[in-house]
């Protein structure tokens, strides 16, 4: 069927030349073509008629030979080489061009020519040009109209100008000779039109520029774009010519030279793109056009359209491009966005509002005037985002015009994966990402000395309950936290704030951490460590703050103690230097409060003289800290920081709590470190003499009734009582006072109910038979008055000091709710307490010196064990050596008078100092018992390998009783007191315990009872109290002497 329209054309093609008398019969049809015309066969007829054509053509045969031409070029195979057309296409441009100009001649006036044919409208004007008149009327055809504008003119220059507009030149010169981007479907989408200066003896041709208008034969694709195209005899190009109006009819070009052109369609074919593996390089490629061909203004519709196109071509940016790749496109389309946008301004008076709402993306432009009173731009909103700005350092009367562009996809090229966080976490943008801009326009203000915007960001999808969100800004080579933070959050909105102008976005960052070990913890620790700078925004603090707590809270339980020591001080050390990095220089008071799950911080800026000596309160919800501190340097700047840990109980346990007897301990409070941060320009330490920190701390679970609450202090390695003591406490609270700052906790020692209540029975009963026993010991050896003064004294004061001591004791347990309180009592009791104590070994050492002169004297015919001691001597040494230490305590060592009676607690230092006195006493015993032994040994073995003639069996018995008593005397004053300076378990502790608390029993034993002298006086006393009048006195104690003989 083809063939056949194709044989009727030739036919009447045919007819045409043949039948035409005014043709000369020499134009013929070659044989060959007759059947298929070929672009061999059009260029051999169109040879035949450019060798008829005379110099000078009436205008009919002019438009004769034009609709041959056009003709035969209608008839062109389509399968013809592009290298055939190509020179076909010349060479009909040239030869029309050519035909028309032998219609022109010289005239004085305006002459115009016009020729409308089937496929060919051709507009000639001739006119004379000089130099005051540079602008040659439009030329115009149904499809194209065009207006030149020429510089340079000789005066009176004669010039003649044609418009041809062919309508079948597509399809010889069509456009796949546009090698524009590789992946779009092109198509001319206006007749192909030639505007020339037609060469002509006597005419001039001259520089000039041309603006033409082009209507579409065809409709517009919205997803495809426009290009303004010239003919270079090779292929279509982009040379010299740009858009500057489209609409859906019609496009306006401009040129900077004349020549044939045309209006050519790209579409993007996506679904070739999707197949593509550099579709980042190609988009940017395709953007890169689009930006070269937009001129100085653009309507909305236009900038609509180009938008449209980059977003679409955006969307099918594949996941695996290459990071580089997608950083420089990503970059271009903020860029180019920017770029349209603010072909959109126009200079007005007026405040003036453009709104473009696209699929992917969304634009709201305000153009208004600001001035030194009008600083604040009115809101820009979107459906997704709004923003408020406010600027300073305005120039008086100063145009403005700012964009907000909101885009929903451009996560997928400047995606999360470029916020290089601080550890390893899974990262998602959680908003749309958006620009906010002033764009340069002419008479546009674009740069301020200081500007600050607020935007709130629409959740694109629903937030994690552990995630971290960060408001980041793109800085062209990765998202940022600089200058940005968050203000406010809900569910579905975020609100920040960002010192500058840019691209920002709302990103969150979730970890999954199943099985914690502390090695792990410590990895993400120094992950955080090294990414740290000096100064850091609260938020980037936060987030590190937030990460490496949550990391500690899944420590793994098993870990060694050695490892959970070094992580804890890590973490402590840590959380101290990332809070040190929110502190500036100030001359006001700041306050600074950071709240998450398991941490709470509040810091303290302030500046201090020698009459202000007191730090504000510092207050977290589970405690409050106050500090005073004297000899302050003058305008001393401090920072001082309260943290509140509520997960380091599990790191920094109470284990870690070594005490002399094994409890259960409990840490009952948060975990606080008071700190003075370490900031250049700020003080770090004050005189420890002039430094008192008081701090109130909740309790995280009941009190035990039976337990011992103590306010312990942290020193890297264990828990100590350290220079702090508890002050007060209810069941919610305990305020406790340190002499210095550090990491504290409340930490609770309880015993098992069993031994407990068991402890209990034994301790009451044993302190009441203590107690008899004790007053009986004085009672008997005041009484009886034995014949050994010394021995009587010496055992009558030991019992006198451990009964004052034992009853003080009890005194100061029962009633120690109405001593603490007292802050004078307490100390005094606690210094009587103590020389009571030391007193009595002070008589326990008496004793033993005693015992040793008896031993040592015992192989003496005559050994007396008072010989050359006296009663003073031993009175000084018992009463005065503890009296001279009690003095010498309370007037250099004020801090010891404070541990025992009301919170148990008491420094290291302290400590030592207040048990000094007893370790040298107890080690002097000690040594006297072990040379008293030694002695007694030595005396035995003598004894027994001496002649047995000469021996005296009462020395013998004498030696040994002796032996026995020491020994017994030894365990008995000795061991138990001894015992109490060493660590040991509950059992062993009660134990000790028990056999200290019977001293006054085992004294009455063994210097009451089983001395026959005051046996001898208790009989008597029994005798007289159940022995009536039928026996006398007389025969009783005639009695005795004969029982015991």
């Amino acid at each position: 069927m083809t063939f056949f329209f194709k044989r009727i054309s030739v036919l009447l093609l045919m007819a045409v030349i043949t039948c035409d008398t005014k043709f000369d019969e020499g134009l013929t049809i070659p044989e060959h073509c007759q059947d298929d015309v070929t672009v061999k066969c059009a260029q051999e007829l169109l040879n035949q008629i450019e060798n008829k054509t005379s110099q000078e053509l009436p205008q009919e045969s002019v438009e004769n030979y034009l609709n041959i031409m056009m003709n035969i070029t209608s008839l062109v195979k389509e399968n013809t080489t592009d290298q055939d057309l190509i020179l076909y296409g010349n060479d009909v441009l040239d030869f029309t061009e050519e035909l028309v100009s032998k219609l022109v001649k010289e005239t004085d006036d305006i002459q115009s020519i016009s020729i409308p044919l089937q496929s060919l409208e051709v507009q000639v004007i001739e006119l004379e040009l000089n130099s005051s008149v540079s602008k040659i009327p439009s030329l115009t055809t149904t499809t194209a109209s065009m207006d030149i504008q020429v510089t340079g003119i000789p005066n009176k220059s004669n010039v003649a100008v044609v418009l041809m507009s062919f309508t079948n030149m597509a399809a010889i010169l069509h456009a796949s000779f546009f090698n524009a981007f590789v992946y779009t479907t092109k198509t001319i989408i206006s007749p192909v039109v030639s505007a020339k200066l037609l060469q002509v003896s006597g005419f001039t041709t001259i520089f000039s520029k041309v603006n033409f208008t082009l209507k579409h034969v065809d409709e517009l694709d919205p997803k495809g774009f426009l290009s303004c195209v010239y003919w270079n005899r090779k292929e279509w190009v982009e040379d010299g010519c740009n858009i500057r109006r489209i609409n859906r009819t019609h496009t306006l070009c401009s040129c900077d030279h004349l020549g044939t052109f045309a209006t050519i369609q790209k579409t993007f074919d996506v679904t070739y793109v999707y197949y593509l593996d550099e579709i980042a390089e190609c988009a940017q490629e395709l953007l890169n056009q689009i930006e070269n061909k937009t001129s100085q203004e653009l309507p909305q519709e236009t900038v609509e359209n180009y938008l449209n196109i980059m977003m679409n071509i955006t969307r099918f940016v594949k996941d695996n491009t290459t990071d580089q790749d997608l950083l420089l496109y990503g970059n271009n389309v903020l860029i180019f966005t920017e770029t349209l946008v603010s072909k959109l301004v126009r200079k007005t008076d007026n405040i003036q509002s453009v709104n473009i709402s696209l699929q992917t993306l969304e634009i709201q432009v305000i153009e208004l005037g600001l001035n030194s009173t009008v600083s604040r731009i009115p809101s820009l909103t979107t459906t997704t985002a709004s923003m408020d700005m406010e600027f300073t350092g305005i120039p008086n009367n100063s145009k403005v015009a700012v964009a907000l562009m909101s885009y929903n996809n451009m996560a997928a090229i400047l995606n999360a994966s470029f916020f290089k966080s601080f550890v390893s976490t899974t990262k998602k943008i959680m908003s749309p990402v958006v620009s906010v801009t002033l764009p340069k326009a002419s008479g546009f203000t674009t740069e301020f000395s200081h500007s600050q915007v607020t935007f709130t960001l629409k959740h694109v999808d629903e937030l994690d309950p552990n995630g971290v969100l960060s408001c980041v800004y793109w800085n062209k080579l990765e998202w940022v936290e600089d200058g940005c933070s968050i203000i406010e959050m809900n569910r579905t909105h975020t609100l920040c704030s960002c010192d500058r102008l840019g691209t920002f976005a709302i990103i969150m960052q979730t970890y999954t951490l199943d099985d914690v070990t502390v090695e792990c913890a410590q990895e993400l620790l120094n992950q955080i460590k090294n990414k740290t700078s000096q100064e850091l925004q609260q938020e980037s603090v936060e987030n590190c703050l937030n990460i490496m707590m949550n990391s500690t809270s899944l420590v793994k339980e098993n870990t060694t103690d050695q490892d959970l020591i070094l992580y804890g001080n890590d973490v402590l050390n840590f959380t101290e230097e990332l809070v040190s990095k929110l502190v500036r220089e100030t001359d006001d008071i700041q306050s600074i409060s950071i709240s998450l799950q398991t941490l709470e911080v509040q810091v303290i800026e302030l500046e201090l003289d020698s009459s202000v000596s007191k730090i504000p309160s510092l207050t977290t919800t589970t405690a409050s800290m106050d500090i005073e501190v004297t000899g302050i340097p003058n305008k001393s700047n401090v920072a001082v920081a309260l943290m509140s840990f509520t997960n380091m109980a599990a790191i920094l346990h109470a284990s870690f709590f070594n005490t002399f007897v094994n409890t259960t301990k409990t840490i009952m409070s948060p975990v606080v470190s008071a700190k003075l941060l370490q900031v250049s320009g700020f003080t770090t330490t004050f005189s420890t003499d002039f430094f008192q920190i008081s701090f109130t701390l909740k309790h995280v679970d009941e009190l035990d009734p039976e337990g011992v609450l103590g306010c312990l202090y942290w020193n890297e390695n264990e828990w100590v009582e350290d220079g702090c003591s508890t002050t007060k406490l209810n069941k919610t609270h305990t305020l406790c006072s340190c002499d210095h700052l550090g990491t504290f906790a409340l930490i609770m020692q309880t015993y098992t109910q069993l031994m407990y209540n068991f402890w209990t029975i034994c301790k009451t009963a044993s302190v009441a038979v203590g107690i008899l026993f004790l007053s009986l010991s004085i009672l008997t050896l005041v009484i009886c008055h034995p014949h050994k003064k010394v021995t009587n004294m010496t055992l009558i004061n030991l019992c006198m000091s451990l009964l004052l001591a034992m009853l003080l004791r009890l005194l100061t347990k029962y009633f120690r709710a109405y001593i603490c309180p007292r802050k004078h009592l307490f100390p005094i009791l606690e210094g009587v307490l103590l020389f009571f104590f030391l007193s009595a070994f002070m008589w326990m050492f008496n004793k033993a010196v005693l015992f040793f002169i008896f031993v040592k004297n015992l192989s003496k015919v005559s050994s007396n064990q008072e010989e050359g001691l006296s009663c003073k001597w031993f009175i000084l040494i018992g009463y005065l050596i503890p009296l001279v230490v009690m003095v010498v305590y309370g007037i250099v060592y004020r801090g010891i008078y404070t541990g025992f009676i009301c919170s148990s607690n008491m420094s290291c230092r302290d400590r030592y100092i207040y048990f000094l006195p007893f370790y040298i006493i107890s080690t002097l015993i000690l040594i006297l018992y072990i040379i008293t032994i030694i002695i007694i040994i030595s005396k035995l073995i003598r004894v027994k390998n001496h002649h047995l003639l000469r021996s005296n069996s009462n020395d013998t018995k004498l030696i040994m009783s002796v032996m026995f008593k020491s020994l017994a005397q030894f365990f008995i004053i000795g061991c138990p007191w001894l015992a109490y300076f060493f660590p040991t378990d509950v059992i062993g502790f009660f134990t000790v315990n028990l056999i200290c608390i019977q001293q006054g029993a085992f004294i009455f034993l063994f210097h009451c009872l089983l001395n026959p002298e005051v046996r001898q006086q208790y009989r008597k006393f029994l005798c007289a109290v159940c022995c009536f009048n039928n026996r006398s006195p007389a025969a009783a104690d005639g009695q005795e002497p004969q029982g015991t003989s």
